[in-house]
């Protein structure tokens, strides 16, 4: 079951989510029907606030196959590397929006 996507401008996308404090069934459905949305939309990533759920999680699929999804609860970058790299980027939240950024490298 797939959920609708929260478009920009949507409020919710600014909003600081809320943290994960219990892991259970319901969590587990909301991760199960944010992997259908991401996989139905051909995204490799998908956030919480981006279906309207104002909660810190993020599943993504970045196989080739399209079958090791991974799930982030109350995710957060403790470090990062100063060197910069040149990738392509887009967002289902912006609709038809895809451009090269340069970033940080992973």
């Amino acid at each position: 079951m797939t959920m609708q996507l929260t478009v920009y401008p949507s409020p919710i996308l600014r909003q600081k989510s809320e943290d994960i404090t219990v892991i259970d069934d319901e969590l587990r459905q909301l991760v199960e029907k944010m992997l259908d949305t991401m996989y139905e939309e051909n995204g490799v990533g998908l956030a919480a606030p981006q279906v309207g759920i104002n909660k810190r999680v993020i599943v993504i699929d970045v196989s080739e196959e399209r079958n090791k999804p991974e799930i982030f609860i109350n995710p957060c970058i403790d470090s990062f590397s100063s060197e910069k790299e040149l990738s392509e980027e887009g967002c289902l939240v912006f609709l038809m929006f895809m451009r090269m950024l340069k970033g940080l490298q992973k």
